[in-house]
C-alpha cells in the first residue's frame, strides 16, 4: 500500500494532467477539417504529379499517385508536384576474396510543390530511404533481390513524400492560409 504522500503526489500529478494538455498543441493529422476542400486528403487529391522519365521515375509516379489520389491525376490540379531522384548502391559486406555480399540500395527525392500557373514554390522537401539486398552468386538473383530491395524503397519513399506533403497541408490549414 503506498504511504500517504506517495498517495498525494500520484494524485497531484494526475490532476495536473488535464492542465499539462490543455496547453499541448498536437493535432492529429487526418482530424475532421471545419473547411472539408481543405482537409490534407482533398489538398493531395488535387496534386498532379509531372512525369518522371526512367524506369525508376515510372515506379515513384505510380506509388505517388497511389498515395496522392488512387483514382489518378485530377482533372483539375491545384498543385503540381516537381520530383528529382537519386539512387546509389553502396557495398556493405565485404567477403574474405573481397567481393561484396550484401550491399544497401538507397533512393533520395527532391521535390517541390508548386501552385498549378505558378512557378513559385509552396514547399521544398527531401527524403530518403535504404533497403539492403543479398549479393549472391547467381547474377539473376543479385538482380531480382536488387529490383525487390528498389520496389520497397519506392513504396516507403512514396508514403514519407505523402506524409510531407499532408503536414505541409494541415500545417497551412492551421494558419488560415
Amino acid at each position: 500500500m503506498p504511504k500517504l504522500t506517495e498517495r498525494r503526489a500520484l494524485l497531484s500529478a494526475a490532476a495536473a494532467l488535464p492542465l499539462l494538455a490543455a496547453g499541448c498543441t498536437f493535432r492529429p493529422l487526418y482530424r475532421p477539417s471545419r473547411n472539408p476542400a481543405a482537409a490534407p486528403d482533398q489538398q493531395l487529391a488535387a496534386i498532379r504529379i509531372t512525369p518522371l522519365r526512367d524506369r525508376l521515375g515510372q515506379l515513384m509516379h505510380n506509388a505517388l499517385r497511389n498515395e496522392l489520389n488512387p483514382r489518378g491525376q485530377p482533372s483539375n490540379p491545384s498543385y503540381r508536384l516537381v520530383l528529382g531522384l537519386a539512387e546509389t548502391v553502396e557495398e556493405i559486406a565485404i567477403r574474405r576474396d573481397e567481393t561484396a555480399s550484401r550491399s544497401d540500395i538507397i533512393l533520395s527525392a527532391s521535390f517541390q510543390l508548386v501552385r498549378e500557373g505558378s512557378d513559385e514554390p509552396l514547399l521544398n522537401a527531401s527524403s530518403s530511404v535504404t533497403d539492403s539486398f543479398d549479393v549472391l552468386a547467381s547474377a539473376f538473383a543479385t538482380e531480382a533481390a536488387q529490383e525487390a530491395a528498389r520496389e520497397r524503397n519506392v513504396r516507403r519513399l512514396a508514403k514519407q513524400v505523402r506524409l510531407q506533403l499532408a503536414s505541409y497541408f494541415a500545417s497551412a490549414e492551421q494558419r488560415g492560409s
